[in-house]
């Protein structure tokens, strides 16, 4: 503590300030705090321990200067001191805990710092209500009336689909939702095509596929195209021929970038012999003009830039 007094001494300018690590139980005290930051327009920090911390702990940082001139407030869990929404975290799924103890009159501080949200189940308390969510996740059927009574739907960037949600209204949802950009399907896309009745939507532009097509050919990557018309980056996460690979540039028109699954690490020294057949051909048609192109392969993956 003596050396971070120091430091903020010898700054007379400094307007903000942020720290982060591991500190000795000393820091824990607001009002040698005051003296130091007082001047300040923004103090941010994270403090470490190896001690547990009680609530009694905190009292110091519940003056009329933290909370009320300031409006800065703290909270303590996992042994971590940190000031809020600062270092809190910014996802939600089953697992999540409101901190121990905090300086907080209100924890709706915390529920509107949620940008990722991930729902798993119904929750029990309904009561919450995440206003900046930018990436849901729907891991089981939940009523859409209880969806919109917990979220803000109109911030939603990223709509992540783990299962079919059998009887789910999925083109209501994403209807719902004027700023989604990017739709990631982890369940077969077949049985997403059959929800949404081959419908288009046209606002979606990144597209990630996970698992495979059901009888992948040259009519269900056509339907897969019709729905999505405005595609400008694709991911397809599972293995696919480079037949399929062309297959997917050729019929997706607008483009920009791609990613292919080629291989598996399950494919052991076979792995590279095939990429080299890959390779090969993704050479061979870009030779014959067919496409415009370039690339780079990872472990697993071919990455191209059209």
């Amino acid at each position: 503590m003596n050396n971070i007094e120091h430091m903020i001494s010898n700054l007379p300018h400094l307007k903000h300030l942020e720290l982060v690590g591991n500190f000795n139980k000393d820091v824990v005290d607001g009002r040698r705090w005051q003296m130091k930051v007082h001047s300040l327009v923004t103090f941010k920090f994270m403090f470490s321990f190896l001690v547990q911390l009680e609530s009694h702990d905190l009292d110091s940082f519940r003056s009329s200067f933290w909370l009320e001139e300031k409006r800065w407030f703290v909270a303590y869990a996992e042994k971590r001191l940190f000031s809020v929404p600062d270092f809190d975290t910014t996802e939600w799924d089953s697992n999540f805990r409101l901190p121990l103890y905090s300086t907080v009159s209100d924890n709706t501080i915390f529920y509107e710092h949620i940008d990722k949200l991930q729902l798993t189940e119904t929750p029990d308390n309904m009561d919450h209500h995440f206003t900046h969510v930018q990436t849901l996740t729907l891991n089981c059927f939940i009523p859409l009336s209880i969806i919109e009574k917990m979220v803000n739907l109109s911030r939603v960037q990223h709509l992540i689909l783990y299962s079919p949600l059998k009887n789910f209204p999925v083109m209501l949802l994403i209807n719902e939702m004027p700023d989604l950009c990017r739709l990631s399907i982890e369940y077969n896309v077949t049985d997403f095509l059959k929800q949404i009745r081959c419908e288009t939507i046209d606002k979606i532009q990144l597209l990630e596929v996970s698992p495979p097509l059901d009888n992948m050919n040259d009519y269900s990557i056509e339907q897969l195209c019709t729905a999505f018309s405005n595609i400008k980056h694709l991911r397809v996460n599972h293995i696919c021929e480079t037949v399929q690979i062309f297959d997917f540039l050729d019929r997706f028109k607008h483009l920009s970038t791609a990613s292919f699954c080629y291989t598996s690490w399950f494919f052991g020294e076979g792995m590279q012999v095939h990429r080299l057949k890959v390779e090969s051909e993704l050479d061979r048609i870009r030779n014959l003009q067919r496409l415009n192109y370039t690339y780079r392969f990872d472990s697993t993956s071919v990455h191209m830039w059209i």
